[in-house]
């Protein structure tokens, strides 16, 4: 009995208020709350960024290996799934313009010129809108609708993504040389 006395007593000389921080010292609630909900949206969406860039990228791997297996009715399947975790407005995030790629290589491969010709060309599109594309990405996509134009008989067109393709290389491998010397 004395003991929770004791406890009592003691738990009633330690504050309970909620707007006093573990040290001690006064927190505002109307101040930190905005700070508070700011700082955990912001975790929260680089969370679910992050999530959604491994999705991403496990959908797409998957897609590969049917690619290499021949069965394009799954791989399409995966680039499907995979666009679905893409983030269309992030100028910084080119998955969507990688993804259009690989769809554009799948119909490619099963004689689907057409279709194959419109991801090619949303895939492009997509990388020159980004503000930093992955500049050997960004050729092979050229290089892909290059050769798709070239099945067509439709060599002009080609020429110039080729040249494009071969000025990303190019710009490409003078960043990698400038890197090398710092």
């Amino acid at each position: 009995m004395i003991k929770s006395i004791w406890l009592l007593l003691l738990f009633s000389l330690v504050p309970c208020d909620p707007a006093l921080a573990a040290d001690g010292t006064a927190v505002t609630s109307s101040s930190n709350s905005s700070l508070d909900t700011s700082t955990v949206q912001s975790r929260e969406y680089r969370a679910d960024m992050q999530v959604r860039q491994v999705k991403w990228k496990s959908s797409m791997d998957r897609a590969l290996e049917y690619v290499k297996n021949g069965d394009y009715v799954a791989a399409q399947k995966m680039v499907d799934i995979a666009r679905k975790q893409t983030v269309v407005n992030d100028p910084d995030d080119s998955s969507l313009a990688q993804t259009e790629k690989i769809a554009g290589d799948i119909a490619a491969a099963q004689s689907n010129l057409g279709a194959a010709e419109r991801f090619y060309r949303r895939s492009v599109y997509l990388y020159e809108r980004a503000s930093a594309p992955d500049k050997s990405e960004f050729s092979a996509a050229l290089i892909s609708y290059a050769e798709l134009l070239k099945r067509e008989n439709r060599l002009r067109e080609a020429t110039r993504f080729e040249m494009q393709a071969s000025q990303l290389r190019r710009d490409d491998n003078s960043t990698a040389e400038t890197n090398r010397s710092l």
